[in-house]
């Protein structure tokens, strides 16, 4: 299921539903006027729950998330979706105890320097990270043949990724959309073994020496 935000309920800590709950997101208006350490003891509170929650399915955090907190997420045992739109970590590695994940939107950190623990979530289709400013390689995604949409993006403020090749990639033979916010001056031919590819999203500057070699049924944007 891609679009499974229309479908989040946001709900406080104290509400016995949050344990009946398939989509989720803990209600952050319980946050305002708080001071900070009770801030932190309320999201202490959630690091404790999220292990429990087995019925939920998809998860979304709009807050900060820390290490601590990333790992209490991992232990969630029949997590499918999980969208995290602001984090600040360096080990990204429990990502590997989502077995059931399917769907990963993940906006990550500088501090992380590989994807390790990705590569056993066999049952992802749908892949978004973005601001993985630290990664230089990505070939934990070389395992994770059933993918059918990647995206590896930078920020709104025009900050690429430090890839230096996408190899790994070619060998996602299920993918169908793919997404790179890449510096220039890559070799993208390995791209083209992406036999059931049906849209290519790259920076303008590959566009001319790519366009001419992609199979007709790909569109390049």
């Amino acid at each position: 299921m891609e679009n499974w935000i229309k479908k989040i309920q946001h709900l406080r800590i104290e509400d016995s539903k949050i344990y009946d709950c398939e989509f989720l997101s803990p209600d952050y208006s319980q946050e305002n006027d708080l001071s900070y350490p009770k801030i932190k003891k309320l999201r202490a509170e959630w690091i404790k729950v999220f292990p429990k929650l087995e019925n939920l399915k998809y998860l979304f955090l709009g807050h900060q998330v820390n290490q601590e907190y990333f790992e209490a997420i991992c232990n969630i045992p029949n997590l499918k979706g999980l969208e995290v739109k602001v984090s600040q970590i360096k080990d990204f590695g429990s990502i590997g105890k989502l077995k059931k994940l399917e769907n990963l939107n993940f906006c990550g950190s500088k501090g992380i320097s590989n994807l390790k623990g990705i590569e056993l979530l066999s049952e992802l289709k749908y892949c978004k990270l973005s601001q993985f400013f630290g990664l230089e390689t990505v070939s934990e995604l070389s395992e994770l043949h059933s993918l059918e949409k990647l995206s590896l993006f930078g920020n709104i403020h025009g900050q690429s990724l430090n890839l230096k090749n996408v190899e790994p990639i070619s060998n996602l033979i299920n993918l169908k959309e793919l997404g790179l916010d890449i510096k220039t001056k890559l070799d993208l031919d390995s791209l083209l073994k992406l036999k059931s590819l049906e849209r290519l999203i790259l920076p303008d500057f590959y566009h001319s020496s790519l366009r001419e070699k992609l199979p007709k049924q790909v569109e390049l944007r």
